[in-house]
């Protein structure tokens, strides 16, 4: 599965004044990825799952209380769930999220939280954040207090023994990511060639360079069947791998920027713009064909196949709302979940008893009858220090840890690096 953002992170940080007089009266407001940006709506989404924080996210626009609007620019950020003060550095900080031509996180470590009241249904406070000259807001807010469990996944940072190479982030450090059965988990790099590790054991997640595959055209999208036999789709073109050999070229098919396989490998779904493709695949030969379900999507954003029932999941704008639609293998929809809850579906996957589902900043995860029980801030995952894209989310079929694919930068440096977390169902 691949999310196709083409983004630049670019990395500041610097001083300032953490003096709560320096914040203004009037409401919060600035810019946000350089454009123009008032508050109008916000509300805390849910409690860290270790720390207690509440997650907060802030809008330039108004929307259904608890919702969740389908904004290009917002604000990210986390608190004791008290009044006080809290000046901006690497661990307590604020994050511009632009999501113009796909999402940009970039993180403030320069400012000021100042927290007035934590009531039952609302918070009150003022900020003061700054990014650069295109990311710097100031000023006032009101939230409603909408607590989202966290979800019920645990992260852990995974070494390399073989890193990816480095890139300026266009395309990003990590395109994509699968999870196998049998441990191995594949990436796509940002020259698009795949990568696949072998996952050491022990607690720590540490992962071993397996096997480097070269395409005549750069990957777009991967994943593993149920026999940890890799598909690999290019633009225009779909291919089998096992144990780094390839088994099977099904010359040219309908372009994708995403592949999803269903557990016996018989079939790939595919996705490009607002089309969802089926391929009937066996030893030899390939044959596909559109998809009805393409017909319901404006924009479909990731797909997935859910190896308890192989109903086929989809993700997009539908009527200008986000949302998720669970199909059978002809196309009937089952359930549709995430209207109102998500800004994106970047990715989607079967995690644990739960889906799990990628939005711009955050996991949402929810149960078989399509219910939220809980997210996750991405911010409070990742390990840098400036700014991170996270582009793609894998689970194995049938189950097991799975692997959250970040694009990332450091503060004082131009590259950026890829990196990945093990992520485990609790």
């Amino acid at each position: 599965m691949r999310t196709a953002f083409l983004c630049l992170l670019l990395a500041a940080c610097g001083g300032g004044s953490n003096d709560d007089d320096d914040i203004p009266d009037h409401v919060l407001t600035g810019v946000v990825g350089g454009n123009a940006w008032t508050f109008a709506q916000g509300h805390v989404d849910f409690v860290g799952q270790t720390t207690g924080e509440f997650h907060v996210a802030l809008y330039g626009e108004s929307y259904d209380t608890c919702g969740q609007p389908d904004a290009t620019e917002l604000l990210l950020t986390s608190f004791p769930p008290e009044p006080g003060s809290y000046p901006f550095d690497l661990q307590q900080n604020l994050t511009f999220v632009n999501d113009e031509g796909g999402p940009v996180n970039k993180i403030a470590t320069d400012g000021l939280l100042v927290i007035e009241d934590v009531a039952e249904a609302t918070v009150t406070g003022r900020l003061r954040a700054r990014f650069d000259g295109d990311n710097d807001v100031a000023g006032s807010f009101e939230l409603a207090t909408c607590i989202v469990p966290a979800a019920p996944l645990d992260f852990e940072a995974c070494s390399f023994d073989t890193p990816p190479p480095v890139g300026d982030g266009d395309p990003p450090a990590v395109q994509a990511v699968a999870a196998a059965p049998n441990g191995n988990v594949a990436l796509i790099d940002s020259t698009g060639a795949v990568l696949t590790y072998g996952v050491g054991g022990g607690i720590a997640c540490s992962v071993e360079l397996v096997d480097t595959i070269a395409l005549p055209s750069p990957a777009e999208a991967i994943d593993y069947d149920a026999a940890s036999i890799l598909y690999i789709h290019t633009i225009d073109r779909l291919y089998r791998y096992d144990g780094g050999t390839r088994t099977l070229d099904c010359g040219a098919v309908s372009a994708a920027t995403e592949v999803a396989i269903a557990s016996d490998g018989a079939t790939a779904y595919s996705i490009f713009v607002n089309s969802v493709d089926r391929v009937a695949i066996d030893a030899v030969d390939c044959s596909g064909a559109v998809w009805t379900p393409g017909n319901a999507f404006s924009v479909v954003h990731g797909i997935a196949v859910a190896g308890r029932d192989d109903r086929i999941h989809v993700g997009g704008l539908i009527n200008g709302e986000v949302q998720v639609l669970a199909f059978d293998e002809a196309g009937v929809e089952q359930f549709r979940y995430g209207g109102g809850d998500l800004t994106r579906a970047a990715s989607l996957g079967e995690c644990g008893m739960e889906f799990c589902v990628l939005d711009s900043s955050w996991i949402a995860v929810y149960d078989g009858s399509g219910v939220l029980v809980g997210r996750s801030n991405i911010a409070d995952v990742v390990t840098v220090e400036a700014g991170f894209l996270a582009t793609d989310l894998a689970f194995p079929p049938g189950g097991g840890p799975g692997y959250l694919g970040v694009s990332a930068q450091r503060i004082g440096s131009f590259d950026v690096e890829a990196q990945l977390y093990r992520a485990v169902p609790e």
